[in-house]
């Protein structure tokens, strides 16, 4: 909708969830799952002085890479399925209409907005016949010590969330990765 800002209004739910003082404002994490996904990350792009880390699940930083220039590195874990047909894995025009990086092109996306300064390491596990195999590529050495992960889930599609044979789940992979960071 036209006028709609939702990066200002996630600000203001941040602000009045740590406004009694219940709320660590050096653990602030967002997530999300498809749409949410690409909210997370472009909250974290424009306000990544309030965001200790992303963890989220089948989208992308939408816009072009020049759109964004962050002035503090943000921790980000994507997760996202190879057989994906709602969101694809790859470059592609989703819906017809939004044009989309794929994972690779966001992972790197970020490592260049959170200065990592390596090629991404990789480790990958073959699938079974009771589990889905996995890559995961981690870009390092980035400022602040923020880190950038994509894990590649293979032949899985747009919501792993239940998939028995996704193993960790997608929650417990993003919370094993979010929870080693916070901001200053």
């Amino acid at each position: 909708e036209v006028g709609v800002d939702d990066v200002a209004f996630i600000k203001a739910v941040v602000a009045c969830t740590l406004a009694d003082g219940r709320v660590d404002p050096s653990r602030v994490y967002l997530g999300g799952h498809s749409n949410g996904c690409a909210m997370a990350q472009r909250v974290a792009a424009e306000v990544p002085q309030m965001v200790a880390g992303v963890g989220c699940v089948a989208w992308y930083l939408l816009g072009k890479g020049q759109d964004f220039a962050i002035d503090e590195p943000v921790p980000i874990i994507q997760i996202h399925g190879t057989s994906d047909r709602v969101v694809p894995y790859g470059p592609a025009d989703v819906a017809g209409i939004i044009p989309s990086p794929g994972a690779l092109e966001n992972a790197a996306r970020w490592a260049v907005l959170d200065g990592c300064f390596l090629e991404p390491t990789l480790r990958s596990v073959a699938p079974t016949d009771a589990a889905a195999g996995y890559e995961v590529r981690t870009y390092a050495n980035c400022s602040g010590g923020a880190e950038v992960q994509l894990v590649s889930l293979t032949e899985v599609g747009h919501s792993p969330f239940g998939d028995p044979t996704v193993d960790p789940s997608p929650s417990d992979w993003a919370w094993g990765f979010l929870s080693r960071f916070a901001k200053g």
